[in-house]
């Protein structure tokens, strides 16, 4: 039996093969033992201020035919407004504490504070509840360790975004500083001819070489006689 194990007095069900769980409750309200430790909460909160603890009751059909409940801390976290895309709902507690500082929908769980058995181990296969795990200093340490690694990560990817438009940016601008000076290669220099014209007092669409070519005279009319006429 579990250290955070709670015999729960029930109707003695028929035997299964397996344990078998029949409700899951969450709960801000601790017992037998289970309460947080302030300390930790305390330096859980230095990098996390979203922190909040609560606890899940997990309750089992033991394979005799029992009914047993787990208790199990559970990593919560206060998300006031969720970002775009994020589709999580949040827990419902059964019980909070007073005064309760938190809206009831704003609570969710990331994770419950528990060790699973090993997959393909006999316990995985019989469907053992999970190995409870206090809330201590490990705790405090394995979150810091993820929140470091998740915000982490995330600046990375900014990094990495930002390193890409920049990249994109600077090709950009080469490509069109080539096409602007194939294009100036290909354009009319009339910068002499703009000196020239304000030498000689001239406007510049008056200069010789801005005038359009002159127009070719029409050919005079020739009346075609047939021989014989």
């Amino acid at each position: 039996m579990l250290e955070a194990a709670e015999s729960a007095a029930g109707p003695v069900l028929p035997s299964v093969d397996r344990w078998r769980l029949r409700d899951v409750e969450y709960s801000a309200v601790f017992s037998d033992g289970l309460d947080p430790d302030p300390a930790v909460v305390r330096a859980i909160r230095a990098f996390d201020p979203e922190y909040v603890p609560i606890l899940v009751r997990r309750v089992f059909q033991a394979p005799t035919g029992g009914v047993v409940t787990f208790g199990y801390h559970v990593i919560g976290r206060h998300i006031a407004h969720l970002e775009a895309g994020d589709f999580r709902r949040p827990v419902r507690l059964q019980a909070t504490r007073h005064p309760w500082p938190y809206a009831s929908d704003t609570i969710y769980n990331q994770r419950t504070w528990s060790l699973p058995w090993k997959k393909g181990s006999w316990q995985y296969r019989d469907g053992f509840p999970d190995v409870f795990l206090p809330h201590d200093m490990w705790l405090c340490r394995w979150m810091e360790a993820i929140h470091r690694q998740m915000f982490g990560t995330a600046e990375d990817i900014r990094a990495q975004i930002a390193r890409r438009w920049r990249a994109e940016a600077e090709a950009e601008q080469r490509e069109l500083d080539s096409a602007q000076e194939a294009a100036r290669a290909r354009l009319h220099d009339d910068r002499h001819e703009l000196r020239d014209a304000v030498d000689n007092t001239l406007h510049w669409m008056e200069h010789p070489r801005q005038q359009p070519d002159p127009t070719p005279e029409p050919k005079p009319f020739v009346q075609v006689v047939e021989a014989g006429q």
